[in-house]
């Protein structure tokens, strides 16, 4: 049986009071009876495990109209017999608990079959399992050995990366092969799968990260949402943004080696995604003749330290509304920051004085004139700022003065041969 109710009270003026006050729309209500409610679980799979993580957490939240009982999880190795632990209680309905790695001898190539069962406290206890029928599967994924760097055109790279959303491919108005993103990107507003998707490429190689810094440069396309203008990366109104994430315990957390960004980050992708729209949607779609050169410059930081096994991944996030055609990367380079490479036909030049006021001079020993070289000067987040060419001189002098104190990349290039060097501008 449903009761309803209210409750109404008249002070001396003769003025009424009613809870709920919208009566005639809602009342208080109760249930006379017996239980038969179930319990309801929340719970998101992950999409794989790496074979080198140590601690797999299992995580849902839980509830029930007269309260939870008992949870556990049933779970079990490739087709293996099945095992179970409890969750404990948490705040906010949560329930939680974890399975160290180790003791199940996992391999690539492997596979965790599991299931939540929930009961309630009614005296005839309520179960609910999730999934209703059969087990939630998360594979065991291939991780490579540990490199100094990692280099492709993506030819031949598609057992590297570890996708989501991303594939590679050389589709229509493109000549090579590169790291593509879906086309045209989805919007959870269009799928019901909630407040964001976030589409990822993780590299399978792990990248040792050098003293001397990192550097990751590769060419792309970028057609994604641009936030209002103004609004810095973290902002809610950023909107969708493309971002390269770094982490150090296989995938467990991940941090960004370089701030978000989006098509607003180069004029010609702003255009041509606000060139063709409908409704709230970008229809522009994207070819060769929009690749741009991008690179980042990580650094040891709060996140990072010298001598750090560093996972990379690439992830572009899209917010409920508008999308646009997505993100392409092609010519990926990554390895450690170097004053110079090997196998270059010139003696490596110098700078000095460094660290310095802004103003200093770049030249090669022996006095050997600098001819047919360009430079390009780049800020700490990979902006670049400044371009130009030598004059044939025997020294080449620069003057950076006004821009504030930080670390500086002076990228000098000779033909196909390319020398990097640092700067320290201290005021």
């Amino acid at each position: 049986t449903r009761v309803d109710y209210y409750l109404s009270a008249v002070d001396c003026f003769s003025r009424s009071y009613r809870s709920p006050s919208t009566v005639e729309e809602s009342h208080y209500s109760f249930f006379i009876g017996a239980d038969t409610v179930k319990p309801v679980i929340k719970h998101t799979s992950q999409e794989y495990y790496l074979e080198k993580i140590d601690t797999i957490n299992f995580d849902a939240v839980i509830t029930d109209n007269i309260g939870v009982d008992t949870v556990y999880l049933e779970y079990k190795i490739n087709d293996g017999p099945s095992n179970y632990i409890g969750l404990k209680p948490g705040e906010n309905d949560g329930y939680s608990s974890f399975l160290k790695a180790k003791t199940l001898s996992l391999v690539a190539e492997d596979s965790i079959q599991y299931r939540i069962i929930a009961f309630d406290k009614a005296a005839s206890p309520n179960q609910k399992i999730l999934p209703a029928n059969g087990y939630f599967s998360v594979n065991i994924e291939r991780i490579d050995p540990v490199a100094t760097g990692y280099t492709t055109d993506f030819s031949d790279a598609s057992a590297d990366f570890l996708n989501n959303g991303f594939d590679i491919s050389k589709p229509d108005g493109f000549s090579n092969y590169g790291l593509h993103t879906l086309h045209p990107y989805v919007s959870p507003g269009e799928t019901g799968t909630g407040d964001s998707i976030g589409y990822t490429a993780m590299l399978r190689t792990p990248v040792k990260f050098d003293a001397n810094g990192m550097i990751i440069r590769y060419s792309e396309v970028v057609l994604v949402e641009p936030g209002e203008e103004g609004y810095l990366f973290g902002s809610i109104y950023f909107y969708d943004y493309v971002i390269v994430e770094g982490s150090k315990n296989f995938g467990k957390t991940w941090f960004h080696l370089a701030n978000g960004y989006d098509s607003r980050y180069k004029d010609a992708w702003l255009t041509a995604y606000n060139s063709t729209i409908s409704g709230d949607n970008s229809t522009y779609v994207g070819n060769e003749s929009l690749l741009m050169n991008h690179t980042i410059y990580p650094k040891v930081s709060s996140d990072i330290s010298a001598g750090d096994t560093l996972m990379i991944r690439f992830r572009l996030f899209s917010d409920p509304l508008a999308n646009g055609w997505g993100w392409v990367i092609e010519d990926l380079h990554i390895g450690p920051l170097i004053n110079s490479i090997q196998d270059v036909s010139y003696q490596p030049m110098v700078i000095y004085p460094d660290p310095g006021d802004g103003h200093f001079t770049i030249k090669q020993p022996d006095n050997i004139s600098l001819k047919q070289i360009s430079y390009k000067i780049y800020s700490s987040t990979g902006a670049c700022l400044i371009t130009g060419k030598t004059d044939g001189s025997g020294e080449l002098k620069i003057d950076i003065s006004s821009y504030p104190s930080a670390l500086y990349f002076i990228v000098l290039y000779k033909g196909n041969e390319i020398q990097t060097l640092k700067y320290n501008l201290i005021k």
